[in-house]
């Protein structure tokens, strides 16, 4: 399991993670020697999946996702990406209670190529990425009726004219909740996609009036 972007720049150094006979261990280093010995990889994070902020234009870092250094590092092992920032608690826990399912039903090699049919284009589960945010939001009904907040404060509207990225984003945050309590949207803030690739260029400016 890898929580964070890995950054390649100054051979690694922006993320040193320890230290052994008086030689730095950079992130990039643990994660090649790690990787090759794993079932399967879990990218926590939007940062882990795909780089995240660190990766965003401008980086001085050379920050990338966990799935662009194993195909660089030519390492084969399955990664499995769970984005968000944060991931809601139950994909984590959820994909992981699955693919121990499988692989007691089938083995650990075919219950493994199981759970990677389950993933999208993007290398997420699709029983938690599967569904667009927009088309499942609670204000969806506010947007077909034309019924827009004008600003963070008005609650009653859809959040699509203050920047919204719902219609382009896809997990279940509207059904899941975070601590099965609220999410962003609810509480007033427009989605910003965070759970999409290369939401921090594509997707910006996060917000608009």
């Amino acid at each position: 399991a890898i929580e964070g972007s890995i950054p390649l720049a100054k051979d690694g150094r922006y993320c040193v993670v320890a230290e052994e006979g008086h030689t730095e261990i950079t992130m990039a280093d643990l994660v090649k020697k790690l990787a090759p010995d794993a079932a399967a990889v879990l990218a926590l994070g939007t940062c882990a999946a795909y780089g995240g902020i660190p990766a965003a234009k401008g980086s001085v870092t050379e920050a990338m996702g966990t799935g662009a250094l194993l195909k660089q590092a030519g390492i084969k092992t399955p990664v499995v990406n769970i984005p968000g920032c944060p991931p809601q608690p139950d994909w984590i826990v959820g994909t992981i209670a699955l693919a121990l399912q499988k692989i007691k039903e089938k083995g650990l090699e075919a219950g493994l190529a199981e759970v990677v049919s389950l993933l999208d284009s993007e290398g997420r589960p699709l029983p938690f990425y599967g569904r667009n945010v927009h088309e499942n939001c609670p204000y969806l009904g506010k947007y077909d009726e034309g019924k827009f907040s004008a600003t963070f404060t008005e609650k009653d509207g859809c959040r699509y004219d203050l920047g919204c990225k719902g219609p382009s984003t896809y997990n279940n945050c509207p059904k899941a909740l975070f601590n099965e309590t609220n999410w962003p949207v609810r509480a007033g803030h427009p989605c910003i996609g965070c759970s999409e690739p290369n939401f921090w260029d594509d997707l910006s400016p996060f917000y608009q009036n």
